[in-house]
């Protein structure tokens, strides 16, 4: 027996044979081709989603990058603010003298330079 698809099989067949054989490839070809269209359209949509999403995350890292930046701005004023105080406070106790300060305010304005990282050395 000739081998499936050869030459001596296709001369080997009937008519009848043939006609359903080539019913067979067309109906084939037409399911495979009805395939790939369909995954053509669910390529197309899903790249359509991929960009959108691309889209969306880039809008929440620039909204996060804005927000970050943001709460720095806000945390370096409120240590701003803290070394003024700590500033002020400084500033009497030249004016005052050490010896005038009571122990609470001394210990208070050393318990704030000691969290803005102030050292004695």
């Amino acid at each position: 027996m000739a081998e499936f698809g050869s030459v001596e099989h296709i001369r080997s067949l009937s008519r009848r044979e043939l006609e359903n054989l080539f019913r067979y490839v067309f109906n084939s070809r037409n399911d495979l081709n009805t395939v790939i269209t369909q995954q053509d359209a669910e390529i197309t949509e899903l790249r359509r989603r991929v960009a959108n999403q691309s889209k969306q995350l880039k809008a929440v890292q620039t909204a996060l990058e804005r927000r970050n930046q943001g709460e720095m701005k806000a945390r370096w004023r409120r240590a701003l603010d803290r070394y003024r105080v700590l500033a002020k406070e400084l500033f009497k106790l030249a004016d005052r003298g050490l010896m005038e300060l009571g122990d609470d305010d001394f210990r208070r304005v050393v318990d704030e330079a000691e969290k803005l990282g102030v050292t004695d050395g």
